[in-house]
């Protein structure tokens, strides 16, 4: 019984993938088109063409294109701008003392360190007190397929360290009730700078592995079982599935380097970051950003623009102000 659940597990799984990576990429997966119909030419016209064994010319550029795709997105992880945005992101900087609380009562005497307004909600996770446009709700796909505590050592830090145990309990609920669904990449409720680091090196980082490795195992599966995976037709599903799964792989690294990038470009006034990226030194960025968020470069929380949010709010605050002058 344990086996056929662990079975059913897996391929729940594995037909989640897909969708989680559409859901993310949404259009961009038909970069993934072109890849794919050279992958099934290759395996129409040349998987006769025996090389050695089971190994034909078709099935081995199909795995050139694989590998290419694995390896360029292992590179983007390892550039130093990669990397600079990771570590300014998991420092969490918008989270200080004077932006942090952890009584209720003191939310409203914060000032929301994203969108400068009077603070009305508190993050689960690092306790910052932001306004309602800086406050990302959790996707509706957040319930499909299985969730994750992500942050094990916070839950661990509330138990040791709570002197009264009603907070104590209150606060370890909301750390483990901050969860993370790596097939959709989602997470639940927080605020946008949590929702940004975690979706992307937890939710996305989690979601590449496991992209990364169906990838690998369709475009090998049929060197490890031939006898059951010989007829043509067979040979181009697993070849198309396996480039775009790969393809995906690059993609969503792109879309974390490049989301990360606009969200360090567009706090950097009110937010102190570690680490100050140049886009000048950069001229491959300046044309991937708009290419992987839209033409006006958006990172989209609650189905419209963080910045339009934000712009919003101020303007019906500033319009409030002004029809309260009189009363003064």
């Amino acid at each position: 019984e344990k086996e056929r659940l662990d079975e059913m597990t897996l391929l729940y799984a594995f037909c989640l993938t897909p969708l989680g990576l559409i859901h993310q990429l949404k259009m961009k997966t038909l970069v993934a088109v072109p890849l794919c119909l050279l992958g099934l030419a290759f395996q129409a016209t040349l998987s006769k063409d025996v090389l050695y064994g089971e190994y034909n010319k078709g099935g081995v550029l199909c795995n050139v294109i694989v590998s290419v795709l694995l390896v360029a997105a292992f590179a983007v992880r390892q550039l130093n701008v990669y990397k600079e945005l990771r570590d300014n992101l998991k420092e969490r900087p918008w989270c200080t003392k004077e932006t942090c609380a952890v009584s209720n009562d003191a939310i409203g005497q914060i000032e929301c360190p994203f969108s400068g307004l009077g603070a009305s909600m508190r993050c689960p996770n690092c306790y910052t007190c932001v306004s309602s446009p800086a406050y990302h709700f959790e996707d509706k796909l957040h319930g499909y397929g299985k969730q994750y505590v992500i942050n094990w050592e916070r839950a661990k830090d509330v138990m040791r360290t709570s002197k009264d145990p009603v907070i104590g309990r209150q606060l370890l609920d909301e750390v483990l009730d901050y969860r993370c669904n790596p097939y959709f990449g989602t997470v639940t409720d927080c605020c946008v700078g949590c929702a940004l680091s975690d979706r992307n090196y937890f939710g996305l980082d989690m979601l590449l592995v496991i992209t990364c490795v169906y990838s690998l195992m369709l475009s090998t599966l049929p060197y490890v079982i031939p006898s059951y995976i010989g007829q043509r037709a067979t040979l181009m599903v697993l070849s198309c599935a396996a480039i775009f799964m790969a393809t995906c792989c690059l993609l969503i690294t792109l879309k974390i380097l490049c989301t990360s990038l606009y969200f360090c470009k567009i706090f950097n006034r009110d937010i102190k970051f570690r680490h100050e990226v140049d886009l000048d030194n950069h001229w491959v960025l300046r044309k991937l950003v708009p290419l992987m968020l839209g033409r006006k470069g958006a990172i989209r929380v609650a189905n419209s623009s963080l910045q339009n949010q934000i712009h919003n709010e101020k303007a019906k605050f500033v319009s409030l102000a002004s029809k309260l002058k009189p009363l003064k």
